[in-house]
């Protein structure tokens, strides 16, 4: 009887040690995988017609929720908008007055304002990923050739490596976004396709 107790209690502890390991490990990718700015990135995701999801991995690989970065291409803030980037969004927005970029409301509001032109723009992710690094310029450049689109929708392959490496880097913490939080923040119907 002793050994038949001594067995269930190991076996409890095992099933225990089990659930708080996984339990631990899911602490730990919350805690790579922030979700800071939360009310800004649901409300102008929301307002854009975005995944919130996806909002969260631009900023976490663009600046790792700095408000504060500075890249060395003169991009700034959580979502890294250039100043010539800012101009032409204020201007397509209708507004006169540059916002400051260090701003966590106004960097993801133009931030996640470009996305969606991006998105709308060429349909896809890996596409509206890529113009948002490279530049919409670039991106109709590669549709246009066949070397790099079948189709001139899709990209089939991405020429600037940093640009392929970003694409895929935000795709990939995405997926993980989507596994932690996804049902919390994209429970709502998109327009774009992904």
């Amino acid at each position: 009887m002793r050994l038949a107790g001594k067995a269930i209690f190991s076996a409890a502890l095992l099933f225990l040690s089990v659930i708080i390991a996984a339990a631990g490990i899911n602490i730990l990718y919350k805690v790579m995988y922030p979700t800071e700015y939360e009310d800004l990135v649901v409300k102008y995701s929301r307002k854009n017609e975005l995944e919130p999801t996806l909002v969260f991995a631009v900023i976490r690989c663009e600046s790792s929720f700095d408000k504060d970065a500075m890249s060395h291409k003169d991009a700034h803030g959580l979502m890294q908008i250039t100043p010539e980037t800012l101009e032409w969004l204020v201007m397509v927005e209708g507004g006169s007055e540059l916002p400051d970029m260090y701003d966590p409301e106004q960097n993801i509001k133009y931030g996640t304002a470009l996305l969606r032109l991006h998105l709308d723009e060429f349909g896809g992710y890996r596409e509206m990923l890529a113009a948002y690094h490279a530049g919409r310029g670039a991106v109709n450049g590669w549709l246009s050739d066949p070397q790099y689109s079948s189709d001139g929708k899709t990209l089939d392959k991405i020429p600037y490596d940093d640009t392929d490496d970003y694409v895929n880097k935000v795709l990939n913490v995405k997926g993980i976004y989507d596994r932690l939080f996804a049902k919390k923040y994209n429970s709502y119907v998109l327009t774009g396709e992904a």
